[in-house]
């Protein structure tokens, strides 16, 4: 699988094989890259067109080292019919006993970033007055289908003081007798 086939599909938390892309040369952190690993389609609605389109990338694509086990990827998606462009950033990371250098490392999308113009939008509709309020949801639902929910771990419970009283004065105050009263209710009528 290249590249761009796993760019072009949703998060996932699953890690995928693909086709190495940096080729021999280290990239080290902070320095870029041009590659060549197919164009990124990815589905947005072209407010120009009226429709819901497919957005592509250019064959070549921006990386930039960030460690040995993650990169940043950049590139820029335009609408084919009239040009209206998306912005798009992409966190990739390798698993962990992979080398992001390898020749078939496995990795996944840790986070992506998109910038819509004003002709792009996330919304294939639209509902009057309340667009702009779905189509910030839908951001946010987006949002937070990328994060890498991981399992939470349990921790223990703050210290909460207990009442233990000594033995001398408490146990004496535990054993007493309590007096015994009987209330009795009267009963009028007949059984």
């Amino acid at each position: 699988m290249r590249l761009s086939d796993v760019l072009s599909k949703p998060i996932t938390t699953d890690y995928v094989q693909i086709e190495g892309f940096l080729g021999s040369r280290k990239l080290k952190t902070g320095n870029s890259k041009k590659i060549a690993v197919g164009k990124v389609a990815l589905n947005y609605y072209c407010n120009n067109c009226g429709d819901q389109r497919t957005f592509y990338s250019g064959e070549d694509l921006f990386c930039i080292g960030v460690n040995e086990k993650t990169v940043s990827i950049d590139c820029v998606l335009e609408c084919p019919r009239c040009g209206a462009s998306v912005q798009m950033w992409f966190l990739l990371e390798c698993r962990g006993e992979d080398n992001i250098h390898s020749q078939y490392p496995y990795v996944r999308i840790a986070k992506r970033s998109e910038k819509f113009s004003e002709a792009v939008s996330l919304n294939t509709e639209t509902y009057g007055d309340f667009t702009d309020a779905l189509e910030k949801a839908r951001k946010a639902r987006a949002k937070l289908q990328e994060r890498n929910w991981e399992m939470t771990v349990a921790t223990a419970a703050p210290a909460i003081p207990i009442f233990r009283p000594k033995m001398n004065t408490g146990s004496r105050i535990m054993l007493q007798t309590v007096p015994m009263s009987t209330v009795v209710i009267p009963m009028t009528g007949k059984p």
